[in-house]
């Protein structure tokens, strides 16, 4: 039966993957450096495929360094950096943008907007950046009406592909820093700034509470089916 739990980190600066026994000892461990672009003053991108490159290979090291398989997993919790931004085709789950960190500041202008029109929008929440990611892509806009784009902060993308593409989700705890959550029902996407600002809701990702089962790896990707669920440690993931 199995009986190992993994914990996946997805940082700002690094991925880190470690295996636990049911009391708490690691038994094996792996992390990778990110790479972090500055194409611009204030600007701060990432390449979404080198992250899931980085915690697919972190997963395998960290099994191999235990001695263990996918299949001796009893589930997997995810943590992740909070205010990133990734657009990517919803087929192929292929990234069509530089994934904006939090650290990225081309929002700032768009956020006085937002605050101006009565929506709650700080500079570095993915409501001030969104659009500027969407509209890098070519006919952006359009394919994200189409239903052939997802968007979702980096937590979104990994489950995603650890899915196989079957999970475009993210969880209340994710979801709360974008400041696209409506503030009268926090369980709900925010329509009004969605609709202000010209978006569809299918681009958006299917909200889920922070405690229970996210979805299933893949057996394709990682060699069994393994429930996913969001960390706690979410909370402080991204600060590293």
């Amino acid at each position: 039966m199995p009986e190992l739990l993994l914990g996946l980190d997805v940082g700002s600066t690094s991925v880190r993957t470690q295996v636990f026994d049911l009391e708490g000892r690691s038994l094996g461990t792996a992390g990778r450096r990110l790479r972090t672009r500055h194409p611009a003053p204030g600007h701060a991108e990432q390449d979404p495929e080198e992250v899931w490159e980085a915690a697919r290979a972190t997963i395998a090291e960290a099994l191999s360094d235990a001695g263990r398989a996918a299949s001796d997993l009893g589930a997997i919790g995810l943590a992740t950096q909070r205010a990133s931004v990734v657009v990517w085709e919803r087929r192929t789950g292929r990234p069509v943008a530089p994934m904006l960190l939090w650290s990225d500041l081309r929002g700032i202008e768009r956020a006085d907007e937002l605050r101006e029109a009565g929506f709650l929008a700080p500079p570095l929440a993915a409501v001030c950046k969104l659009e500027a990611a969407l509209d890098q892509v070519r006919d952006g806009r359009a394919r994200a009406s189409a239903g052939e784009l997802c968007w979702g902060t980096i937590d979104s993308y990994v489950m995603h592909h650890l899915t196989g593409g079957a999970a475009h989700v993210t969880d209340l705890s994710n979801a709360w820093p974008t400041c696209y959550l409506d503030l009268a029902d926090v369980r709900r996407w925010n329509e009004r700034v969605i609709e202000h600002q010209g978006l569809p809701i299918g681009l958006f990702p299917t909200l889920c509470d922070s405690l229970g089962v996210l979805g299933h790896t893949a057996p394709d990707v990682l060699g069994a089916a393994v429930p996913i669920g969001a960390s706690l440690a979410d909370q402080q993931s991204g600060m590293l």
